[in-house]
């Protein structure tokens, strides 16, 4: 397979680095200061005692992932809508896409524009991180949860699967990867939005009882949203939620991140989805309402405030 990674951040980065590196064709589309550098230098990846520099191809132009037959979308959910319209011309009937963004309602979007046939949803666990311009970080395990939309696509995800563990990436395939992504949902809708108001860790949101309280509250409210549309929660599913955090307590969750930095939150991939499915469904969720209606007033004065330079 020939592979585009559109937004090559620093999960996009790895995948693509170490699939480059077992011999695959990658084009690697980025921006900015992380572009200029991997156009000069390449790009190197490390992890745990692995280094090792691509040096092939990097590109700001769209029409360069023309030669591609699998895309693999590493962009913020709040950039799917500009760039549906960005590929679209540069889509063909063999292409497929591998979402890698976080939530459950980019998959719609994406299969709205181009056919359930043409999505390959994926889940990823791992910490990764450009540690400089050129310099994506991977330490720790990782795993990367591959699913199909369309059974049409079954072998063809035998075959990405395949691939991804001969370069070195841990994968497995999913029978049922929304299901899998609604599961992880619960994560970031429960410890991501208060964070992001708060400006706390996750060992805050576990510590504080006050906090930890309104965590239990919003983890009820996003099980019975699950539920309704079909992903139950078990009780062992909602300990996980918690546990989990235990093993993260130094993290500060990717929403307060992009809030420190200026950047777009993902306001309405990882919390104004759920609150909009609530209302559909019929299900009272104050806490998930009110954190999202405080949220979308931080992200709109936030960014406003980093495009003026104030």
């Amino acid at each position: 397979m020939n592979y585009a990674v559109i937004g090559a951040g620093a999960v996009g980065s790895f995948i693509g680095g170490l699939l480059q590196h077992a011999g695959r064709s990658v084009t690697f589309i980025a921006r900015g200061s992380h572009l200029e550098a991997m156009k000069e230098e390449g790009l190197t990846v490390e992890r745990d005692e692995q280094t090792f520099t691509v040096d092939r191809e990097f590109s700001s132009d769209m029409h360069d992932i023309s030669s591609a037959d699998t895309w693999i979308l590493g962009v913020k959910g709040t950039e799917m809508a500009s760039i549906i319209e960005k590929v679209k011309p540069y889509l063909n009937k063999d292409t497929r896409i591998i979402t890698l963004q976080n939530g459950v309602s980019n998959e719609e979007q994406l299969s709205g524009a181009f056919g359930k046939d043409k999505i390959i949803p994926a889940s990823a666990y791992l910490s990764a991180s450009i540690r400089e311009p050129g310099k994506v970080a991977q330490h720790g395990p990782h795993k990367f949860h591959l699913g199909a939309l369309d059974r049409d696509n079954n072998q063809l995800l035998e075959n990405i699967v395949d691939e991804w563990k001969a370069a070195g990436i841990s994968c497995v395939r999913s029978e049922d990867i929304m299901a899998k992504k609604w599961e992880k949902s619960l994560w970031n809708l429960t410890f991501n939005p208060l964070s992001a108001i708060t400006g706390a860790k996750v060992s805050d949101l576990l510590d504080d009882p006050l906090l930890r309280n309104t965590c239990d509250s919003v983890l009820k409210e996003a099980a019975l949203i699950s539920e309704k549309k079909g992903y139950p929660v078990s009780e062992k599913s909602a300990g996980n939620v918690f546990k989990s955090a235990e093993t993260v307590r130094n993290h500060k969750t990717s929403m307060l991140q992009d809030f420190e930095k200026g950047k777009p939150m993902e306001v309405y991939p990882l919390c104004g989805y759920f609150v909009e499915k609530s209302k559909e469904l019929g299900i009272e969720t104050p806490v998930l309402t009110t954190l999202y209606n405080i949220l979308e007033f931080i992200n709109k004065e936030n960014v406003e405030k980093n495009r003026e330079g104030r």
